[in-house]
């Protein structure tokens, strides 16, 4: 059953906290007024390391008008073709722009596993690659530069994602 909802991810550099997704509160279906503001939060799952992206983990899921501090937006992404459809936003602390490393998110938060279709690359971050596993992983691979209308090969089968200053291929 697909529920549809606005998500918003936002990365926090503070302190880490790895939360199993049994403590992840699962959202309600939507109401017929539209989808419901959730947010899923995600922050470093440690320390820079320099030459490798900043690994995100899920720290939280919520759903509820008061969606907490907006961020800098590194990506909007669609589940379906020309941006249209639910639709989920993937946030960094502001102040935290891509560099050539990027940020690596190593799955995607609940319901949103196998649906990107489209998506928006905002600003240092216009560089993505889709991978079909999870943990950044698996073949097929996309890789991208830019907004994308259209994923191709990569429709509805992306598990995890990165992001960086660049275009790198898989």
């Amino acid at each position: 059953m697909r529920i549809p909802m606005s998500v918003r991810l936002v990365l926090s550099s503070a302190a880490v906290l790895l939360v199993g997704l049994g403590s992840v509160a699962v959202p309600s279906v939507a109401s017929a007024a539209g989808p419901e503001n959730c947010t899923a939060v995600y922050e470093a799952a440690g320390p820079k390391v320099a030459g490798e992206p900043t690994e995100l983990v899920l720290k939280d899921y919520q759903c509820g008008d008061d969606i907490g501090t907006l961020n800098w937006v590194v990506m909007k992404a669609w589940d379906h073709a020309d941006y249209k459809g639910d639709s989920v936003e993937f946030k960094i602390s502001s102040g935290e722009e891509c560099d050539i490393d990027g940020y690596r998110w190593t799955s995607m938060p609940q319901y949103w596993n196998d649906r990107i279709s489209s998506f928006r690359a905002y600003g240092s971050c216009q560089g993505v690659r889709l991978y079909n596993d999870t943990g950044t992983s698996g073949t097929p691979c996309g890789s991208y530069k830019n907004d994308v209308s259209w994923v191709g090969h990569m429709n509805d089968i992306a598990s995890s994602f990165r992001n960086s200053s660049e275009k790198k291929e898989c």
